[in-house]
C-alpha cells in the first residue's frame, strides 16, 4: 500500500508534525486532515486560476515558474513554500533526489527545457520527459503532484494544446500513475507516463 504521505528521516524544520499526527506543523495551525485536504483544494483552485489568466503572456517555463506556483498553492500554509526541499524523502518504492542535489538537477532542467524553446515544437515524448524529471527530482517538501501537474498544465496550454484530463477518482488510473512515476523514477523510464498522457489528451 502507498501512503500519500512522504517518509522523511531527521529532525528538521520541514519535518515536524503535530503530536500523534502525519500532519506538517502549518502557519494556520490547522490539525484535522479533513480541514487540511479542504484548504489545500481551494488553494490550488485558487492557484491554478491565478496562473491561467497569464499564460498566453507568459515567455518562460522554468524553475522560477515552478517555485512561483508552489508559493502561491502553499505559501499561507508552509514557511518553506516555494523553496527547494532540504530533507531526505521517499514515497512506497521511489525515493527522490537527494536536497543536496536539487539546486544543480533544477539548473539543468532549465537548461535543457530552455534549448527545446519551451515545447513549441511540441511533442508528448518531450512533455514525458520533462514531467517524469520533475517527477524524479521531487523539488518541495509537499505538494509536488499538484505543482508538477499545474506547470505542464501551462506548459500545454501556451502551446495550443490545451489542459491534460486526469480521470478524478479513477482508482485504476490512480494506481496506473503511482507505478508510472515509479518507474520514472527507480528505471528513468518515462514510455509509461507517455502512455498516460496520450490518454489524457485522447
Amino acid at each position: 500500500m502507498v501512503t500519500d504521505r512522504y517518509s522523511v528521516s531527521g529532525v528538521h524544520p520541514e519535518n515536524q508534525y503535530y503530536p500523534n499526527s502525519e500532519i506538517l506543523v502549518n502557519r494556520l495551525n490547522i490539525q484535522n486532515e479533513d480541514l487540511l485536504d479542504e484548504f489545500e483544494y481551494l488553494a490550488l483552485d485558487r492557484t491554478i486560476q491565478c496562473f491561467y489568466e497569464d499564460v498566453e503572456a507568459r515567455i518562460s517555463f522554468d524553475s522560477k515558474l515552478l517555485k512561483d506556483i508552489h508559493q502561491v498553492f502553499l505559501g499561507e500554509m508552509y514557511v518553506w513554500a516555494g523553496q527547494y526541499r532540504t530533507v531526505a524523502i521517499k514515497k512506497g518504492h521511489s525515493t527522490f533526489a537527494m536536497p543536496q542535489y536539487i539546486p544543480k538537477l533544477m539548473e539543468k532542467f532549465d537548461r535543457q527545457i530552455k534549448q527545446e524553446d519551451y515545447l513549441k515544437q511540441f511533442s508528448l515524448e518531450k512533455l514525458a520527459y520533462f514531467k517524469c524529471e520533475l517527477i524524479a527530482i521531487h523539488p518541495f517538501r509537499e505538494g509536488n503532484g499538484r505543482t508538477i501537474r499545474l506547470f505542464c498544465d501551462l506548459l500545454c496550454l501556451k502551446n495550443g494544446q490545451g489542459r491534460i484530463r486526469y480521470p478524478d477518482g479513477d482508482e485504476n488510473f490512480k494506481d496506473a500513475y503511482i507505478k508510472a512515476s515509479e518507474a520514472a523514477v527507480i528505471n528513468a523510464d518515462y514510455h509509461p507516463m507517455l502512455e498516460l498522457l496520450r490518454l489524457g489528451f485522447g
